[in-house]
């Protein structure tokens, strides 16, 4: 997937992988499944969205070089699984004064899982602003919307919300908007296989946003 621009100054930067056929060791996958990673560009910082499964990195880092990503200010994770946080290493190794924000049970499992320092990492609250110049983003923690360290990042000058899980499907392709694939077997089979056993807390945090 080459980098495109969703709205001013955020631009998709993930991966598709059309071969995968299995998530989890369990959860087939007949239409692959796509990496979903976004770079928010404001005045006063730059800011990417979760980062993609490791197998995909090098699609997500040549992503960044095609945008002449020089300085990258901070990575957030959304949560700690793989399909979030894998390239997470391979990104700040590549731009080393990053910061990455995230939950406080996702700073606990990123320096469990993926042995990223404890000093590059930065809990947030729920609540929590961080402003980029001419640009806002909020964060809100939904823990247990499918993991302990889920949180939402809302970009509030383009009233963009960026779910996490919350919301999912495994899907592969080229599509970025839901008007242009149809996405809704995909979304409800998603539903029903990872989500079904959190549905008290999925309905609590849909109350909410």
């Amino acid at each position: 997937m080459i980098p495109r621009e969703i709205a001013p100054g955020v631009y998709a930067v993930g991966a598709v992988d059309w071969e995968r056929r299995l998530f989890d060791g369990l959860i087939p996958l007949p239409q692959g499944t796509s990496y979903n990673s976004y770079l928010v560009r404001g005045k006063g910082g730059t800011v990417l969205l979760d980062t993609v499964d490791p197998s995909k990195r090098e699609v997500l880092l040549e992503n960044l070089r095609e945008l002449r990503v020089k300085e990258l200010n901070y990575v957030v994770v959304h949560h700690a699984e793989q399909d979030h946080s894998g390239s997470l290493p391979a990104v700040l190794q590549e731009y080393p004064e990053a910061k990455v924000l995230a939950h406080p049970k996702g700073k606990e499992l990123l320096q469990l899982l993926l042995h990223v320092p404890g000093e590059r990492v930065r809990e947030v609250g729920d609540g929590e602003i961080l402003s980029l110049g001419d640009k806002t983003l909020q964060f809100f923690h939904a823990p247990w919307v499918h993991w302990p360290d889920t949180m939402f990042t809302y970009l509030k000058e383009e009233r963009i919300l960026f779910t996490c899980d919350f919301l999912g499907s495994h899907l592969a392709t080229s599509a970025l908007q839901a008007d242009e694939v149809e996405v809704y077997p995909a979304a409800k089979r998603y539903y029903a296989e990872i989500m079904m056993p959190f549905r008290s807390q999925v309905r609590k945090n849909l109350e909410r946003v």
